[in-house]
This record gives C-alpha cells, structure tokens and sequence, in this order.
C-alpha cells in the first residue's frame, strides 16, 4: 500500500510540476494583418512641450464618444460604429481604404500615425503638432475589444 501512494505521489507531482500555463505576454508584430481588429479609445495623453503628459479623453471626446468602437477590417476597411450610449445624431461611418500599415506607422485617412507600442492587446500611436513655440504631443491609445 506504501508503494501505491508512493507511487500516486510521484506521478500527481510529475503531472503537476509539468504542465504550462497559456503564456499571457505573447508578443505580436505589428502587420496589416495583426491589427486588424476591434478597438476602443481607452487613454489620450497630450503632452505640450516640457511639461508632463495630461489624461485628456474626457476633454476630447463628449461621454457618448467614449465607448464606440473603430474596426479595422482585412480589406483595408475603416468601420466606426457608435456604440454603447449613442450620440445624436448618430455617427457611424464605413470608409473603403480607411486605413493601412506601412512599417511601424499606421496610414489613417491618409495621414501616417507612427505606432509607439503594439501588443495583442492594445496599440498605441504619436501624433505630434509644432504650433509655433509649442510642440504637442498626443498619444492615443487603442484597446482591443
């Protein structure tokens, strides 16, 4: 009986000291394809020449903005849908050709956005203005959903 549990013992350890966890931190390249997506504006940062970066969704988007959700489909297809609490009037809009990645920038209604961070779960993209003396800094952050 000794040996039977000690032989149980040994190979619910084995078993249980092998056995991998779904690795969580894969990582992903940015590509036409691996964009492609659902995602919802979660941050905007606007950072304006030495000071430091403020959180500025609240002041860019009105709270019916806040949780629409821009699609970007395999065909280059650029979709934004209004979604959760609807604006009025309601903008929802589909654009052949709305969009396209060229290395790490993003081509976005034909302006080039450079992708600052990229994950399997958000990307983040830099859009800088020279306003005279000023120089702003806008990070915009898109959450896959």
């Amino acid at each position: 009986m000794k040996n039977y549990l000690l032989y149980l013992f040994l190979v619910l350890t084995v078993l249980l000291t092998n056995c991998n966890k779904k690795n969580d931190t894969a990582s992903c390249t940015l590509s036409s394809t691996s964009i492609i997506g659902r995602y919802k504006v979660t941050s905007i940062t606007i950072k304006n020449n030495s000071n430091p970066p403020v959180e500025s969704i609240n002041t860019i988007y009105a709270p019916c903005q806040q949780d629409d959700i821009h699609e970007f489909k395999a065909t280059n297809m650029y979709s934004f849908i209004d979604a959760g609490v609807s604006c009025s009037p309601s903008n929802s809009i589909d654009v052949a050709n709305g969009w396209s990645v060229m290395g790490n920038t993003l081509i976005y209604f034909g302006d080039a956005y450079p992708v600052t961070e990229f994950t399997c779960a958000y990307f983040k993209v830099t859009h800088v203005e020279i306003i005279g003396a000023l120089t702003r800094v806008t990070v915009t952050t898109y959450t896959k959903q």
